[in-house]
């Protein structure tokens, strides 16, 4: 993601943890050759848990032209 930087990459800890970039989320998963117990069903429960929600990213881009209406975009 575009924040990267700002993260440790450490993918024993990141492995199916949700990372929120610039318009984008990101679920990074392990090398499966580097998988121990528990990494798949931490990865299952993980998607699983995000294909629940209704994810989507939104901007007002309302600041952008004149009035105080909102222009939402996904």
């Amino acid at each position: 993601t575009a924040r990267a930087w700002k993260t440790e990459i450490d993918m024993d800890a990141l492995h199916g943890e949700e990372l929120l970039g610039a318009g984008w989320l990101v679920v990074p998963v392990k090398d499966p050759a580097d998988w121990t117990d528990g990494d798949a069903d931490r990865l299952v429960a993980a998607l699983g848990e995000l294909r629940s929600t209704d994810f989507r990213r939104e901007s007002d881009l309302g600041r952008f032209i004149a009035g105080d209406e909102p222009y939402l975009v996904r």
